[in-house]
């Protein structure tokens, strides 16, 4: 939250966040940007690294994980309702916190959590893939996994 909004406010050019024209509008943002931070992450790790929160493995995917999706389900719901009016978090406008969601709905739906109920989601997510950026942090990604592969240091959420 704190890196972010350093970096809307150095680079202000960059539109990470749309421009705040009035203080609520900039305490809204941090309202929301501690709404990603504070709820929707956590609730991501319990979700895709369950092991953190349990050493027994097993008892981390039975326990934790299910917990953690049920507890999603309330959040991904309000994030639903947020983007009917869409695209984005910010209605016409890309932020860092589409790319934020982005991030937690490829975690959470990869390792288990149901994605029936949650169109605008879904299309939010295929808007984003669509985004040159998007196709160039991804291809990123793969090469990075390889590299930790081959060094026998990555492991992949289950």
């Amino acid at each position: 939250m704190a890196i972010l909004t350093w970096l809307n406010s150095t680079f202000p050019d960059a539109g990470l966040l749309p421009q705040a024209t009035e203080s609520l509008d900039a305490v809204r943002q941090t309202a929301d940007l501690a709404f990603f931070s504070a709820t929707v992450h956590p609730t991501v790790t319990r979700i895709a690294m369950p092991i953190k929160f349990i050493a027994d493995g097993a008892m981390s995917f039975e326990i934790v994980r299910p917990k953690g999706i049920e507890a999603m389900r309330p959040i991904m719901t309000m994030v639903e309702q947020r983007l009917d009016p869409g695209p984005w978090w910010y209605g016409d406008t890309w932020s860092v916190l589409d790319a934020y969601l982005f991030w937690a709905w490829g975690r959470i739906t990869e390792t288990g959590f149901p994605d029936d109920d949650f169109p605008n989601i879904r299309r939010h997510r295929e808007m984003s893939n669509a985004r040159p950026a998007v196709q160039r942090a991804m291809a990123r990604e793969v090469e990075n996994i390889a590299v930790l592969e081959a060094e026998g240091l990555y492991r992949a959420p289950r």
